[in-house]
C-alpha cells in the first residue's frame, strides 16, 4: 500500500500542477480576449444595426424623416413596389408617384 499511496500522491501532484498551469493559460487567454475586443460598437455601427435586422424581414418597410422623405426602404418594401432602394431615398411620396 505505501507505493500506491506515494504513486496517488504523485499524480495528484501532477493533476494539481497541469490545472493550475491550464487556469493560468486560461486567464491569460481571457485576458487578450478582453483586451482586444472593441469596448462599445461606433455610432455608425449602432444605427445601422436595427436597419440591418429590418431589411431582412420578409414584410415591406420603410421610414421617413420629419420632411416626409424616405431615409429607409427594405428590400422586401422593394420587391413589392418593384423598384429599387435608390428610386425612393431621399424623396417624398409625391416625388416617388411623379417620377412613375
Amino acid at each position: 500500500m505505501g507505493a500506491k499511496s506515494a504513486d496517488t500522491k504523485q499524480t495528484m501532484s501532477v493533476n494539481r500542477e497541469s490545472r493550475e498551469s491550464i487556469m493560468k493559460e486560461t486567464d491569460s487567454n481571457r485576458s487578450a480576449l478582453l483586451e482586444s475586443a472593441p469596448s462599445e460598437p461606433s455610432p455608425q455601427e449602432s444605427q445601422a444595426l436595427p436597419y440591418l435586422l429590418l431589411d431582412q424581414l420578409p414584410i415591406g418597410i420603410f421610414h421617413k424623416d420629419k420632411e416626409g422623405r424616405f431615409i429607409f426602404v427594405n428590400s422586401w418594401f422593394c420587391h413589392l413596389r418593384k423598384t429599387t432602394f435608390d428610386e425612393f431615398v431621399g424623396k417624398t411620396a409625391d416625388e416617388v408617384a411623379a417620377a412613375k
